[in-house]
């Protein structure tokens, strides 16, 4: 389903449409919703030993129906296939999902995503789905990233964030040489993994030394993750030297091997694969690294606009009337609309046979009587009777 089609698809069925979730209730269980082109999924967060109890039952149930995945309490169910069979199916584990709760007496978490504690008073929209949180906690935590935005804003330093970041690339050129150390140059082609983890890395170093959170945050990290290549590379052929020569050796000495010798095309066979995972990596964590001081407050504000309370018991039994009541009505709708379909055929029927007549006039009655014949005595004219067969008898001759 595209978006426009899925915003209209689960706001018909009573939920929430959040910035790229929809939220809400499936009878008293809370739910988060998200889709893609060709699938829904619905992301239940239950006890932990809930999940255990009803696992196997609720895979049996929906075999064929939807794919279902458990990690610890949350429980994600995914409904694959057309826009009309992505709707079946929902309607499908919206009635079945629930009711298999029930037999198990499945409840949903009730544990503070937080402070773990109890006692929570209304569902929240998290990373991780819809889930009972304190309003205190939210209240808290808005506060705690306003205040760090402030302090960030106010002395938050280029200079310090990206003396942090370059520490980066140092450990980077350090780690390099740990394949020639140990002498086992397998471990060369695992450096490549280091690129996956530089993009983060330097972003959350640059923050961890107090690095201002704005656009030159971003515009390092892109720079140094791109360049981190080059020095990782250069290091690996720089250790190798050095274990070579049995002594530390200057970096020019490096370039001197690469231009003397054939390893100019390796190296740069290195520096594109390197390449490739520090784009892939960037890619990955660019929501990460774009964020501002102001990121922290806009999010908790965002999971402010989907608080709602915790429903009490009545609650729960109105929600499932009003869930009928909907559900009655979608169904008057759709005979209402069959009804309305079969008249408008039967009045194009009666129309095509009111043409038909107009163009192939049928004789009337009466010119029918004309042409009928008629007896000698001005009546209808007699049927013909069947004549009877008769035989002549002869009579024999007598002398």
């Amino acid at each position: 389903m595209n978006r426009d089609i899925f915003e209209e698809f689960v706001l018909r069925k009573g939920y929430k449409m959040g910035e790229n979730w929809a939220y809400g209730m499936m009878a008293e269980y809370p739910v988060a919703i998200c889709s893609d082109d060709h699938s829904i999924t619905v992301i239940f967060r239950i006890d932990p030993m809930d999940a255990r109890t009803v696992k196997q039952n609720l895979k049996r149930a929906l075999r064929g129906i939807a794919m279902v995945v458990f990690n610890k309490g949350t429980i994600s169910i995914t409904m694959k296939g057309e826009n009309w069979q992505i709707a079946e199916k929902f309607n499908a584990v919206s009635k079945g999902v629930p009711e298999i709760f029930h037999m198990h007496d499945v409840h949903p978490t009730t544990q503070c995503s937080y402070c773990k504690g109890e006692g929570c008073d209304v569902y929240a929209l998290l990373d991780i789905g819809y889930e009972a949180v304190h309003t205190a906690c939210i209240e808290k935590a808005l506060d705690k990233a306003k205040d760090y935005a402030e302090r960030n804003k106010r002395s938050g330093s280029h200079l310090t964030g990206t003396i942090g970041a370059l520490l980066v690339i140092v450990v980077a050129f350090l780690v390099s040489g740990i394949p020639t150390w140990l002498n086992n140059q397998r471990l060369s082609g695992a450096m490549s993994l280091i690129f996956a983890f530089l993009p983060l890395g330097i972003f959350y170093t640059y923050k961890l030394f107090n690095g201002k959170l704005d656009w030159y945050a971003t515009a390092l990290t892109g720079v140094l993750s791109l360049g981190a290549g080059f020095f990782v590379n250069t290091g690996l052929l720089y250790w190798q030297l050095v274990k070579i020569e049995g002594r530390l050796v200057p970096i020019a000495d490096v370039w001197a091997l690469l231009t003397r010798s054939n390893m100019w095309g390796s190296f740069m066979s290195s520096m594109i694969y390197s390449l490739i995972f520090t784009i892939f990596a960037l890619f990955i964590a660019r929501n990460a690294i774009r964020a501002t001081g102001e990121t922290g407050v806009q999010t908790i504000e965002r999971v402010q606009d989907t608080l709602i309370p915790i429903p009490s018991q009545e609650d729960l039994e109105k929600m499932e009337q009003d869930r009928k009541a909907a559900e009655e009505r979608r169904l008057k709708e759709k005979q209402a609309e069959a009804e309305r379909k079969l008249q408008e055929e039967a009045l194009a029927e009666q129309e095509a046979i009111r043409e038909w007549e107009r163009t192939h006039p049928a004789e009337t009655y009466e010119e029918l009587e004309e042409d009928a014949p008629q007896s000698s005595d001005g009546g209808e004219e007699d049927l013909p009777q069947p004549q009877e067969e008769t035989q002549e008898q002869e009579t024999p001759n007598q002398d």
